[in-house]
């Protein structure tokens, strides 16, 4: 692998990983066929890696799994990603005190910057009482419907009700996330 310097945008080995096990569990005879088009898929949990590369790869996985790369198969596999996360070592530790939407929402640059070196992700309103809250996310060129099924999951560790998110405002590689749930 060629060295990267400080700007490039790197994901963690662990999303990697993360995303061929979605496939396995989709289409596990589709493993070999996706070595053959995208080469050996042999990452490190603990290195970073091109973002582009993991782009290829949940294009390629989505294909593979759905036919197409669509926003329910970016939100499925943004599911599955924040689950794998949250049963490793790291994602554990950083979810395991989210007794409420505010500190889970206080923490999501934290959390995020264990897995990826770029982009902000900001709370910038919450209403516990009303069940309302609005991040916006910058710099992240990933697909909003995969970071939607993240954000969703990871709401489920709060066992909060009839969750919604819906992206809004969106332009270039900004845009806010609003999320409501049923207080």
């Amino acid at each position: 692998m060629t060295d990267h310097n400080q700007t490039d945008k790197m994901v963690s080995g662990a999303l990697f990983l993360s995303a061929i096990d979605f496939l396995k569990n989709k289409k596990n005879d589709s493993v070999e066929q996706l070595e053959k088009s995208f080469g050996a898929l042999l990452f490190d949990k603990h290195k970073m890696y091109p973002l582009d590369r993991l782009i290829d790869l949940h294009q390629k996985i989505l294909s593979l799994s759905f036919g197409e790369a669509t926003d329910e198969g970016y939100y499925s596999l943004g599911q599955h990603t924040f689950n794998s996360f949250v049963h490793s070592m790291v994602g554990a530790t950083l979810t395991n005190v989210t007794p409420t939407p505010k500190v889970l929402f206080g923490k999501i640059q934290e959390i995020w910057g264990s897995v990826v070196n770029f982009g902000t992700r900001e709370l910038l309103e919450i209403d516990e009482k009303k069940g309302v809250a609005i991040i916006q996310i910058k710099d992240d060129p990933r697909n909003p419907a995969y970071l939607q099924g993240i954000i969703e999951s990871g709401l489920s560790l709060l066992k909060l009700r009839d969750v919604k998110t819906k992206i809004s405002g969106k332009k270039d590689n900004e845009y806010k996330v609003e999320i409501n749930w049923t207080p």
